[in-house]
């Protein structure tokens, strides 16, 4: 992502997370401030904030200085994805399922999930501009309506599978990578998908 700095900061599988200036590198670890040197996600808020979701937990750059979240439940230290939101909570998608906290650094709340979702781990966040939030689990694709339970998202078209990859696509649709297949578009008003 790019910080409101102009940084753009780079997650690596095992290297740790880059900030690039535009002529080098600065790059921080599980030696230097990270819970891990795993990369799992790398997202910028509107506040600024750099949050880096690893193998071995989250953590939040704000400040000038890094600050290690509190691990959410679940059987794995993993964070997977990380959202702030336009409020101020906090979204993470981890290996015990999706939980969200009031603020950086504050204890995290399971969000409840409905159909086959329950205890599902949560491996990608995606929100739309219209407030939607799309979570990819291991179990296939689900949707969170502002103030409702996680569901899963029902298309004869997607196949189930861990939905590793959302991102935004053309009119509104969405880029959906599902595991062991391919990259589906999906019309989230129809349910079509298209590879």
């Amino acid at each position: 992502c790019q910080d409101r700095s102009g940084y753009l900061w780079v997650g690596t599988l095992a290297g740790g997370v880059g900030r690039y200036d535009g002529r080098r590198f600065e790059i921080v670890d599980a030696a230097t401030g990270l819970p891990g040197s795993s990369i799992a996600s790398v997202s910028c808020s509107v506040g600024g904030e750099v949050f880096v979701g690893t193998t071995n937990g989250g953590a939040v750059f704000s400040g000038g200085a890094w600050t290690t979240l509190p691990a959410p439940p679940g059987p794995a230290p993993a964070v997977n994805a990380l959202l702030a939101l336009e409020d101020g909570r906090l979204l993470a998608a981890a290996s015990g399922g999706l939980f969200v906290a009031r603020s950086p650094g504050a204890p995290w709340d399971a969000v409840p999930a409905v159909g086959g979702l329950e205890g599902a781990e949560a491996v990608a966040l995606h929100r739309t501009s219209a407030g939607t939030l799309w979570v990819g689990t291991v179990r296939g694709l689900g949707r969170m309506l502002p103030g409702g339970a996680l569901t899963r998202y029902a298309s004869s078209d997607l196949p189930r599978g861990s939905a590793s990859v959302i991102a935004p696509g053309r009119k509104g649709g969405l880029l959906v990578g599902i595991a062991e297949f391919v990259l589906f578009t999906l019309d989230p008003a129809t349910g079509a998908a298209v590879r």
